[in-house]
């Protein structure tokens, strides 16, 4: 049995991926980096130590602060008060800025100038 002699070259290797690797500059063929820190055990340590030193030294400048609102006679529960006051101020503050921008949507307008309209302190 003969077989045909063929004058074709033989057919390349086809790529079933869509990139191939040799020639693809993607991210998908770098090497894995851990997102795991590269620093030595002692680096780590010293780190911590900086690290538990400065939250030492932030605690104790706050409890000089509640020693110095102590001697002036502020007490906690005034404070609270206060504290509870600035965010009922803050909400209601927000909201009318959320009525002042869309009076200026359904003016065609902008904020600042009824901000100036209004004689209120663009500022504020």
């Amino acid at each position: 049995m003969n077989t045909p002699i063929s004058n074709k070259a033989p057919k390349s290797r086809v790529s079933t991926t869509p990139y191939d690797r040799r020639g693809s500059s993607s991210a998908c063929f770098k090497p894995f980096k851990s997102p795991v820190s590269s620093k030595s055990p002692v680096e780590d340590n010293r780190t911590l130590v900086q690290d538990i030193a400065a939250l030492r030294s932030d605690i104790e400048k706050v409890e000089k602060e509640i020693t110095e609102l102590k001697s002036e006679n502020y007490c906690e529960s005034e404070l609270q008060v206060y504290i509870d006051r600035l965010h009922e101020y803050n909400e209601i503050k927000d909201i009318a800025q959320m009525v002042i921008g869309k009076i200026a949507e359904i003016e065609g307008t902008t904020t600042r100038l009824l901000y100036s309209r209004f004689d209120l302190d663009i500022d504020d």
